[in-house]
C-alpha cells in the first residue's frame, strides 16, 4: 500500500496513466485469462474424471466475470479488448499442472500492475482479480493433491 493510499483512503491524487496506456496494460491480462478459460473448457470437455465441476464451476464462472470487468474497463477507455484465446499457446490438450502454472503467471502479471498508477476503479478491479486468481490456485492445488 502506497503512502497516497494510506493518506487519502479514497480518491486519488497525482497523475494516473492515460486511457490508451490503460488499454495497452490490460489487454495482455485479458488475453491470459481468455487462454485460461479455454484451457479450463478443454479440461472439462476432455478429462471429465479429473474435472470436479462442484469445486471448479464457481471459480470458472468468476473467471468469466473477471474477463468481463476488465473488458468493460478497456471499453470505458475507448479501447477494444482482445478476448479470443490464443489456441496455439494452450494447445488442444492440457494438464492441471499447466493450468496451475498459467494461473501463477497471471497472478504475477496482475500483482506487477500494482506498481503502475492506474485509476482507482482499475486498481480495485485488479486487486479483486488477483484475489480470485489466488483462490483458483488454492483450489487447483487441492484438486491436484487428491
Amino acid at each position: 500500500m502506497s503512502i497516497k493510499e494510506i493518506l487519502l483512503n479514497k480518491g486519488w491524487a497525482g497523475r494516473t496513466i492515460s486511457r490508451a496506456e490503460t488499454v495497452d496494460q490490460l489487454n495482455p491480462h485479458i488475453q491470459a485469462m481468455s487462454n485460461l478459460l479455454y484451457a479450463y473448457n478443454l479440461m472439462e470437455d476432455n478429462d471429465i474424471d479429473s474435472f470436479d465441476e462442484a469445486s471448479m464451476g464457481e471459480h470458472i464462472r468468476v473467471l468469466r466475470m473477471d474477463i468481463g470487468k476488465m473488458s468493460e474497463t478497456i471499453a470505458s477507455c475507448g479501447g477494444i479488448s482482445l478476448r479470443s484465446p490464443e489456441r496455439s499457446l494452450v494447445g488442444e490438450s492440457t494438464e492441471w499442472s499447466n493450468i496451475i502454472a498459467s494461473e501463477k503467471a497471471l497472478q504475477k502479471m496482475i500483482l506487477a500492475e500494482q506498481e503502475i498508477e492506474h485509476q482507482m476503479r482499475t486498481r480495485a478491479i485488479l486487486s479483486k482479480i488477483a484475489e480470485n486468481t489466488d483462490l483458483r490456485i488454492q483450489q487447483l492445488s487441492r484438486l491436484v493433491q487428491k
